[in-house]
């Protein structure tokens, strides 16, 4: 069946979801950039400027504007703060965590567990039936009709480029044109749940897979370039989904500079000589628990990277789901009355990883399978199932903060065969260790085990 005679709905539906309107050629006006293939996507989003931005360095500058950007961040913060009920990822972070670490045994590992969960979540929307059930037991959700409005919570409550930290999440439907009439129902709640941009083209086309490409770069701050590069899309596709993230923001209290010096890093495979920056402060929430010691370096805008040491002869992945649950009970479980001393090492990790043996492992299968249930993406029938679905992840951490960026492609074909004085406390990483970065809502942004340096 080779059609696309849905294409006028299709597009008024994504107009009435919030979408720029289509431009004359077909395609659609949006951030000064104009394609032909693009159907639709959203509004560009104003973001309340942070109120240093009014400021010069040595702290002179407008204080008139100071006052007036103060009182629209501090709302668009409130705003963020009650954005609503956000997906709970706990279980589904130490369930996958455990797979994807012992796939990597005693290399690194990172990956971003909330992109991951947002692309799924999406792929949940194309399906029904098993297909559907296994995905929602998979992230934990209810059948309710309830995940994408927690997923838009998520959206709004972490979307943030005010000038100083940036936290972007962006996704998109790629069909293959003339393959079938796609769902204008779908195209609907991706536009309003996931702010998804819609493109419709063909696999087989390099224009068009590069379009794939430069959407990928432009969401992920062109931290992921090689990932990208590299990212093969099979022009038998007839649907991907696209999911980015990118997130940049800095350390409450920063590591100096005079600090960082070369010392040993006692990894998994043996020993390293790496670079380990310090700081020293007091207050910095501090834990010690069963099997594990953690320190949660704050960041601007409520972020937070929880850094997690397991005792001597434990490995990182063992302590993930402790970690997690004091990640849920915050600052509050945390001792907030200590001088603390923590030693990190610089990273810059990058990791590419196929995600369907874990995900099988978990109880995702059936849409691997050729006669999947992923009959909510056309209005017509069809055999699609999903072949592919890669996740690339890096961060940047220094001594000012921290730059990290993941994607997630989901890629569907159709009927083939598949494959006062303080205390003082201190928290050495010179040996494998874990860390999470949330953000404001507390959702795992990013998960990492540091196995060698």
């Amino acid at each position: 069946m080779k059609r696309l005679s849905l294409l006028p709905l299709l597009l008024a539906a994504l107009m009435l979801a919030g979408c720029t309107r289509p431009a004359p050629n077909g395609g659609a006006q949006t951030g000064g950039k104009k394609s032909s293939y693009l159907l639709a996507a959203p509004a560009d989003r104003e973001f309340a400027k942070h109120p240093s931005t009014a400021l010069k360095a040595d702290g002179s500058g407008d204080y008139k504007k100071y006052d007036k950007l103060e009182t629209e961040w501090s709302q668009a913060l409130h705003d963020r703060r009650n954005a609503g009920e956000t997906p709970d990822m706990s279980a589904f972070t130490e369930r996958l965590t455990g797979e994807l670490a012992a796939e990597s045994g005693t290399n690194n590992l990172f990956f971003s567990p909330a992109n991951i969960y947002i692309a799924l979540a999406m792929l949940t929307e194309c399906a029904e039936g098993e297909t559907r059930e296994e995905l929602l037991s998979a992230l934990g959700a209810e059948e309710d009709g309830s995940l994408g409005k927690k997923v838009a919570a998520l959206m709004k409550a972490e979307l943030n480029d005010d000038g100083v930290t940036a936290c972007r999440l962006a996704n998109s439907i790629w069909m293959q044109e003339g393959a079938h009439d796609y769902s204008a129902e779908l195209l609907k709640k991706l536009a309003e749940d996931y702010s998804a941009s819609s493109y419709s083209g063909s696999f087989a086309d390099e224009k068009f897979v590069k379009l794939l490409r430069d959407w990928l770069n432009d969401n992920t701050g062109g931290l992921l370039k090689e990932s990208v590069k590299e990212l093969y899309i099979s022009p038998d596709t007839v649907v991907a989904l696209a999911s980015a993230i990118y997130f940049k923001n800095s350390w409450q209290h920063e590591f100096f500079k005079d600090s960082t010096k070369e010392e040993t890093f006692h990894g998994a495979n043996g020993d390293t000589v790496c670079t380990m920056m310090h700081v020293t402060a007091d207050r910095i929430p501090y834990y010690e628990g069963e099997g594990f010691r953690a320190a949660a370096l704050e960041m601007e805008d409520g972020a937070c990277c929880w850094v997690l040491l397991p005792d001597e002869g434990a490995s990182p992945e063992s302590i993930v789901g402790k970690g997690l649950e004091l990640v849920k009970r915050g600052r509050d479980a945390m001792n907030c009355g200590l001088e603390v001393h923590v030693a990190m090492p610089k990273l810059d990790m990058t990791c590419d990883l196929d995600l369907i043996p874990a995900l099988r492992n978990i109880g995702v299968k059936r849409c691997f399978l050729a006669d999947a249930e992923l009959d909510r993406v056309t209005e017509d029938e069809n055999e699609l199932y999903v072949s592919q679905i890669s996740h690339s992840a890096r961060i940047i951490a220094d001594e000012e903060g921290v730059e990290a960026a993941a994607f997630t492609v989901i890629a569907m074909p159709e009927s083939a065969e598949f494959p006062p004085e303080l205390e003082k406390a201190e928290l050495i990483l010179d040996r494998p260790f874990a860390f999470i970065i949330t953000g404001l809502s507390g959702a795992p942004l990013f998960m990492g085990i540091v196995n060698e340096i």
